[in-house]
């Protein structure tokens, strides 16, 4: 056994060690001269010296097409075997076009982005489908952006009022059809109030007259937009010239109302015969007193989610209807009315650009102005709500009996 073991290994030594290196030089050569076919998914494609004020629809800031390809590509068995999208790209060179055409792609068109790999020398052969590239007149324009009220909740004691503008421009260069679309139909930006800390409103808070707005200052790095039709990833930044996005709060609280708000009745002219209107009054109690010969509700109220230039303004010249339950199936309600809205609109507008511009420093056109504060009034109008000093919603229970009307609060009715 040890006389076999020795005669394998070292007999004839130099004949083994021919036959041994040339066994490694023979494997060496075939598997280099070996070719594969290996698909490759999803391969970039890098459009260079693009005619002047011409784009390709879908081509990204980067130079590439979002839209990738998949390549069959034939050549060395060791070069393929581990190939991947991200070794190669293919760069269609658009010098001299002039409309658009359909690319055949070929090994020419192919670059490697590893260098370990050597296209003339591992690739052979490349095939996949056409490629249509469309040429498209490149223009640039300002897109109208809608900012929408702010998704989320306001930090806690504030109530969001409104944000303004209510609209900004982006400048945008891309296809001419892409832009004309998106300049008909706008762009819509929504931010969101959970971005806003407590600390940023109470620090506003302490420098704010206690009867205003707090206007929140958007931060200039939010204020940009995503298109995805032009560039998926891109932030497009709103339009320096465009007007500084503000958010305006109020702070979460009731204010006193320093008069007696009247009562009054509301009968539809369609009533029964029977009913004789001259006779309906409104019954005195805990609730109703009469104050000037005019009935008034005697409780302490207070407003909320209005701000007090607005209560100032209006507390004097409003209302309470009611509706008694007089025809078949009614039921009784009750609302709060204002007397000469327009009036009171226009004057709270003028008092509040009066007084912005004694305060603050007048960054804004005067008709811009008188735009956002007539927002603002009809919003306070729709939205204030009337409270008993417990901070309870003011609601009445309505009895009607013998034309006396007969109102209770919702607290005492039970």
């Amino acid at each position: 056994m040890k006389q076999f073991l020795h005669d394998l290994f070292f007999e004839n030594i130099p004949r083994k060690l021919v036959a041994v290196l040339t066994a490694i030089i023979i494997f060496f050569f075939v598997n280099q001269s070996l070719t594969v076919t290996k698909i490759v998914n999803n391969v970039s494609i890098r459009l260079i010296n693009i005619p002047t004020q011409k784009t390709v629809e879908g081509l990204l800031p980067n130079g590439y097409l979002s839209k990738k390809i998949a390549l069959t590509l034939n050549g060395k068995k060791s070069s393929l075997e581990e190939i991947s999208s991200t070794d190669v790209e293919v760069v269609l060179d658009l010098s001299g076009k002039k409309e658009s055409f359909t690319a055949q792609i070929t090994e020419k068109n192919l670059f490697s982005l590893n260098p370990q790999i050597k296209i003339a020398r591992d690739i052979r052969k490349v095939s996949t489908r056409q490629l249509y590239i469309q040429l498209l007149n490149l223009v640039s324009d300002k897109i109208p952006v809608y900012l929408l009220k702010p998704s989320g909740e306001a930090p806690k004691g504030y109530q969001f009022v409104d944000i303004h503008p209510h609209m900004v421009f982006v400048d945008v260069t891309g296809p001419d059809e892409i832009i004309k679309k998106l300049k008909l139909q706008g762009l819509v930006k929504v931010f969101s109030l959970n971005d806003i800390s407590l600390e940023n409103l109470d620090g506003i808070a302490s420098n704010t007259s206690k009867n205003d707005v707090l206007t929140y200052n958007v931060s200039l790095d939010q204020c940009f937009i995503y298109i995805p039709s032009l560039a998926p990833d891109k932030k497009f930044y709103f339009d320096p010239t465009s007007d500084k996005v503000k958010i305006d709060f109020l702070k979460t609280q009731n204010l006193l109302l320093d008069t007696k708000i009247p009562v009054t009745f509301f009968v539809p002219s369609k009533h029964p015969k029977e009913i004789d209107v001259s006779q309906i009054s409104i019954q005195e109690n805990s609730v109703v007193t009469t104050l000037m010969n005019q009935k008034v509700l005697a409780p302490k109220l207070y407003a909320k989610n209005v701000s007090q230039p607005f209560l100032d303004t209006i507390q004097s010249m409003m209302q309470i209807v009611v509706v008694p339950p007089i025809l078949l199936g009614q039921r009784p309600s009750w609302s709060i009315e204002f007397i000469g809205l327009k009036d009171l609109e226009e004057r709270y507008i003028n008092k509040m650009i009066q007084e912005t511009s004694s305060t603050r420093s007048n960054d804004q056109p005067e008709s811009i102005k008188r735009g956002l504060y007539k927002s603002r009034f009809r919003n306070y109008a729709t939205q204030m709500v009337l409270t008993l000093e417990d901070g309870t919603p003011l609601d009445f229970s309505i009895q009607f009996k013998n034309t006396k009307i007969t109102l209770l609060l919702k607290t005492d009715a039970g």
